[in-house]
């Protein structure tokens, strides 16, 4: 079997939030054979380094699956994400998941590390597509006979983050606003931690069909986030202001009805504010955790950074 470096690397989602970072962690840790599925546009073909991009989508194997056939080790990170409607998180994070498994599966892939989400074991899948979405993809990738890991974070936070400007947005109104009653417990991890742990992941060829869930150094509840990203951003101390989520979900499904797609925020999208997100430990996140980033130095970065 060949090393870690030095084996081939198939990467899906290496454009997106997680995938960039994720890359150049692979490039610093000295991986050499890596062939990046991309569905933006990326000049296809082979860089100085060797590493190979190439223009596809999971949803049509053939435009992948010559190259996946020359893999050691998927790591899988493309996904649809909360905003997608519920057809398009069904097609990308369960169908097309299904249909990779089976290309790994007829190729003799045997390995893959597959990026799941803490929104996978939310209590209340039945309004949030894209938790259920994970969930499913999840169970594929168990049945399957692939040798796996799936890693779980939990709210990753970093530059160009999707989810950190609507946060700053709430914390930073004249009067702060939380959906529900911001006792939730969640537990934000910068990027780069989440990119750590994957090398990690890798170079030890860590497949034995694990669940790891992976969370920063500190759980906090969303009122207490809201607090700090306020206070990260100067804005001055106010009460936090609540909005029932079940009223503001009918709403939203009313909406929705009317706008479809246009609608910016999906009922689902409110479930976070209503779940605990905080991982389990495991030997992992214990490993990392001493040198995770600290929660304020993050909040702090990214306040500056806008």
């Amino acid at each position: 079997m060949p090393s870690a470096r030095s084996g081939s690397i198939f990467v899906t989602g290496g454009s997106g939030f997680i995938g960039r970072r994720f890359l150049t962690a692979l490039r610093s840790a000295g991986f050499e054979k890596v062939t990046c599925l991309t569905r933006k546009p990326v000049p296809e073909g082979t860089d100085a380094s060797g590493w190979k991009f190439l223009p596809g989508d999971l949803s049509t194997p053939e435009s992948y699956s010559s190259f996946l056939a020359q893999a050691d080790v998927v790591v899988h990170l493309a996904a649809a994400t909360g905003n997608a409607g519920d057809e398009e998180l069904r097609r990308i994070n369960v169908d097309a998941t299904r249909r990779l498994l089976h290309e790994c599966e007829r190729h003799g892939v045997s390995r893959m590390l597959y990026v799941s989400s803490i929104a996978a074991k939310y209590r209340d899948l039945e309004h949030y597509a894209y938790g259920r979405s994970k969930m499913e993809a999840e169970t594929a990738v168990r049945q399957s006979r692939v040798d796996y890991t799936i890693l779980r974070p939990t709210i990753v936070l970093g530059p160009d983050s999707p989810i950190w400007p609507r946060l700053r947005s709430l914390a930073t109104l004249p009067l702060p606003l939380v959906i529900g009653d911001g006792k939730t417990r969640i537990q934000p991890i910068d990027v780069a931690d989440v990119a750590r742990a994957m090398i990690l992941l890798l170079e030890r060829s860590r497949f034995s069909g694990e669940i790891l869930e992976l969370g920063g150094p500190e759980v906090l509840t969303f009122d207490d986030l809201i607090r700090r990203i306020r206070a990260a951003a100067s804005r001055p101390a106010t009460p936090v202001v609540h909005l029932p989520a079940s009223a503001l979900r009918g709403i939203l499904s009313v909406a929705g009805r009317v706008l479809g797609s246009r609608l910016p925020v999906t009922p689902g999208q409110l479930v976070p504010f209503t779940s605990d997100g905080v991982a389990d430990p495991n030997d992992l996140a214990a490993e990392l955790r001493p040198t995770m980033t600290n929660l304020q130095t993050l909040l702090d970065s990214l306040a500056a950074s806008r």
